[in-house]
């Protein structure tokens, strides 16, 4: 019925190719794997052909060696780093024409991550501290414009990896342009087993995909929490096909020694639920603004507490949060008992010198979100990870909100 449908929208003028027809499907609730499998067969394509290592366009910058038993973070692209929009195809096709001018970051995104960089203020470090590692699942003709959006938000990066989505057509692979969950998954691994031994990482992305999966699975996989099998099962949960598992975990494959995952940051994009059903929901942290992931990089000791101060003035001069909000949030943090006497001299500092400088007027919350992001459930108190049953439950119900997503965009 499907290869019939085809035919008559074809005939009809109402499509022109797979890729609007696959759209069309997506967009009345239909699905189009029949027909793109049928033209896999006719084609002489087979899923045994494909190799996942084509798809990863990686570069290196410098050696990740230099950064001995150092902090590396992880960062996604879209919707975590830059405000891009592609939830339809033509706001996609837009993406690889933008200048780097057009392109906007999310406020404060590069702000910290340079303070992760250096250790705090670049001005006070000899050297960089932590590599930073951009991971998209957009194409690598946006690099140029990468590299040009980055030079002008003044961030030095050690390795970028795109999706090389010219080989999934070539491929016949249509299936698998928004499915990004082998790929990425292959694209940390191939970060993290180059590091030092005694590194920690750090993974930064947002719900507007899968990455809070991707990097849970990661996550388990690094800290023996599952095995290689385990982490085999994870991706067939998720329903990545054993070709490309074999290829994304491989027998050999050997991840250095104490290699820690310091925190998992999962940006909050308006528009999408964060709400699905895993017993694994609160291992990471759920950010609104990444003010929250500067202070929590500071309770870990990763950014120096020194930095504070230009933190508020960055947030506040830049980026429009109300100074009023920041002392709220600042006064707010300081009543944890449990907070670093390092980071509470600077917390306790930078109130004094928001006063000395004329500001003032009351404290008070303005915005729905302070520093403090909650604690996070510790993967500890669950006792028993079923990693295929875990990643299925989890994969259906992202799949189902996305379902519900695109017909509620549809009724407009």
């Amino acid at each position: 019925m499907l290869i019939l449908k085809f035919y008559l929208l074809l005939k009809n003028g109402k499509i022109k190719t797979l890729l609007e027809f696959r759209f069309h499907c997506a967009v009345n609730g239909n699905s189009s794997e029949v027909l793109v499998s049928f033209l896999r067969r006719l084609f002489g394509v087979t899923t045994t052909d494909y190799e996942l290592k084509a798809l990863v366009s990686s570069r290196m910058l410098e050696p990740f060696t230099q950064f001995d038993a150092a902090t590396h973070v992880i960062c996604d692209l879209d919707k975590t780093y830059l405000e891009t929009e592609f939830e339809s195809w033509i706001k996609m096709a837009k993406i690889p024409f933008e200048s780097p001018h057009d392109k906007i970051t999310v406020p404060g995104a590069s702000e910290v991550l340079e303070m992760v960089r250096w250790g705090g203020d670049p001005r006070s470090s000899p050297a960089p501290r932590s590599g930073i590692h951009f991971v998209s699942s957009s194409p690598p003709q946006l690099r140029l414009a990468l590299d040009g959006k980055l030079t002008l938000d003044h961030l030095e990066w050690s390795s970028d990896t795109f999706k090389n989505q010219g080989y999934n057509l070539r491929m016949g692979r249509i299936d698998l342009l928004r499915h990004h969950i082998g790929y990425k998954t292959k694209a940390i691994l191939d970060i993290v087993t180059r590091l030092p031994a005694g590194s920690q990482v750090i993974l930064i992305g947002d719900n507007a995909e899968y990455d809070a999966f991707i990097y849970t699975g990661v996550r388990l996989f690094l800290e023996r929490r599952i095995s290689i099998a385990g982490l085999r099962d994870w991706l067939r949960g998720a329903r990545v096909e054993d070709s490309v598992i074999a290829q994304v975990v491989s027998a050999d494959i050997e991840v250095p020694g104490d290699i820690k995952v310091a925190g998992i940051f999962i940006r909050s994009v308006v528009g999408y639920s964060g709400s699905f059903v895993s017993r694994l929901e609160g291992t990471w942290s759920q950010f609104d603004h990444w003010a929250q992931v500067a202070w929590s990089l500071m309770k870990l000791g990763i950014i120096n507490s020194t930095a504070l101060p230009g933190v508020i003035r960055a947030f506040h001069n830049l980026h429009g949060i109300p100074l009023a909000h920041l002392r709220w949030c600042l006064y707010k943090a300081l009543s944890d008992e449990n907070l670093i006497a390092e980071l509470r001299r600077a917390a306790e500092a930078t109130l004094a010198g928001i006063s000395a400088v004329g500001a003032s007027g009351p404290s008070r919350r303005m915005l729905s979100w302070e520093f403090d992001m909650g604690m996070e459930k510790s993967l500890d108190v669950i006792t028993s990870i079923d990693a295929k049953a875990d990643a299925s439950q989890w994969y259906q119900s992202v799949e189902r909100a996305r379902t519900e997503r695109k017909q509620r965009r549809s009724r407009r």
